[in-house]
């Protein structure tokens, strides 16, 4: 299981969490943060970030990849609401991970193993957002011939 169909499967898992639906002002990609400047309300960003990888056997390797989520938000200088907004589309994301553990398939298991928010006010373009993080933690097995 490479780290591509892990993050692809993840992408394609949050893009069924409440609110990241198009129709629903909402957004998931992989790696591209120019999505934020279209005039979504919300978007995730799934980017990679570290693997470790283990021998559990003869001929089977564990290798956990660490993904990033980046869960942002867009605000009118009201934080309140905003943090508000940010805590019901992180939940979003959690729940989705939580009920889709194999990530479509792409992976043996996939934890949340941390989050944080990461900024108060981030600006792009002039328009507001607020970035928490979530980290994934995407086991995948492989066995060797």
């Amino acid at each position: 299981m490479s780290r591509r169909n892990l993050i692809d499967g993840l992408v394609t898992s949050l893009r069924s969490a409440s609110g990241f639906s198009n129709a629903e002002g909402g957004t998931v990609v992989a790696y591209d943060h120019r999505v934020l400047s279209t005039g979504v309300a919300r978007a995730a960003i799934v980017l990679a970030s570290r693997a470790d990888l283990s021998d559990m056997a003869i001929k089977i390797q564990r290798r956990d990849h660490y993904l990033t989520v980046q869960v942002l938000v867009r605000h009118a200088n009201d934080v309140v609401a905003a943090r508000q907004a940010a805590d019901t589309a992180v939940d979003a994301v959690l729940a989705r991970i939580q009920d889709d553990w194999t990530l479509g398939g792409s992976a043996h298991l996939a934890v949340v193993t941390e989050t944080s928010v990461q900024d108060e006010h981030l600006e792009i373009g002039r328009v507001a957002f607020l970035l928490e993080e979530i980290t994934v933690r995407a086991t995948g097995l492989r066995t060797g011939a």
